[in-house]
């Protein structure tokens, strides 16, 4: 006995989803699968990438009477285009049309998501090292009356050390210095050397490693490293992969130079957002896990637009 079914004998089979009619009569706004698994081809720089990636494929339920939706046909739909194409913007718009069409007139929008770790090669602070961070993005895009929405998203890792733990550990310095040199008139430059190289000084207690997420909303591109250099820029201290030590003195130079609290984070990705127009919406979430309590400082900030992203 075969064990592949002739194509004539599976159109005998039973479909419960078109045969049977709701017991409840009442449209579904989504219905779909999550989780799904599947490679994406991503393009990086010059480079196209295959990666491991999640994926959410999602179409409403207008029709009442309608029992289910076809689901392996948003599988089918999903496996033939990413396996065809590079993920953009336009697949997507196809794909969500493909969602629709394929349910043979029972839904009329369509979602899809899907995230993954984009690998990105970044050159050290000074020297010429090179090391390898990923970073967790996702996209949804959404079509609801033949409109396409598109969002990316981004989380970005860097280093936040707290104005207020700097300016005191500042302060017992300049109190360890006057103890040691008040009343000696004149101190000569050695003296002071010498003096900072042995004497254990203050470090700043209060730094720790961070993360800002990212939602944006685009019209036309999906250029995930442009918008990750946008963020790190605004914040100037992502955190490193491979470093010498010269390296590493420049992120110390940085971080000194660039003191924040969560709320001034929030406001620089904010300023850096608003220089591009092609920016239709953003959400902007940054969280300080902070060193000095074992609770994390968060600040929440959004665009502002109308029936936008809100907190």
């Amino acid at each position: 006995m075969s064990l592949f079914m002739d194509p004539e004998e599976s159109s005998s089979l039973p479909d419960i989803s078109h045969e049977v009619k709701a017991s409840v009569l009442s449209p579904i706004e989504k219905v779909g699968m999550s989780a799904i698994e599947m490679p994406l081809r991503i393009q990086v720089g010059l480079k196209e990438m295959t990666v491991p990636a999640q994926i959410s494929a999602f179409v409403d339920l207008k029709d009442v009477e309608a029992k289910g939706i076809h689901m392996s046909r948003l599988y089918l739909s999903l496996q033939d285009s990413l396996e065809k194409n590079v993920l953009s913007l336009e697949v997507l718009k196809n794909l969500l049309n493909d969602f629709i069409s394929s349910q043979k007139g029972l839904s009329q929008s369509s979602f899809f998501r899907t995230s993954f770790e984009l690998p990105l090669k970044r050159k050290a602070l000074l020297s010429e090292k090179m090391g390898w961070r990923q970073y967790p993005v996702f996209v949804e895009a959404q079509m609801v009356g033949g409109e396409v929405t598109y969002i990316l998203g981004l989380q970005v890792a860097y280093s936040s050390t707290c104005p207020c733990s700097a300016a005191l550990a500042r302060q017992l310095i300049v109190k360890k210095f006057k103890e040691k040199f008040q009343g000696k008139g004149s101190v000569s430059a050695s003296e002071v050397e010498t003096w900072l190289q042995e004497e254990g000084l203050a470090a700043t207690p209060h730094a720790q490693r961070s993360y800002a997420d990212i939602k944006i909303q685009v019209k036309k591109e999906m250029n995930f490293i442009k918008w990750i250099d946008v963020v790190e820029q605004a914040l100037h201290t992502p955190v490193q992969a491979a470093v010498k030590r010269i390296d590493e003195q420049e992120f110390a130079r940085l971080n000194a130079n660039h003191l924040m609290f969560c709320e001034d984070a929030a406001r620089f990705i904010k300023e850096a957002l608003d220089q591009h127009d092609e920016v239709v919406d953003y959400f902007i979430k940054v969280e300080h896990q902070e060193s000095l309590h074992p609770h994390n400082a968060v600040s929440v900030l959004v665009k502002g637009v109308p029936n936008g992203f809100h907190v």
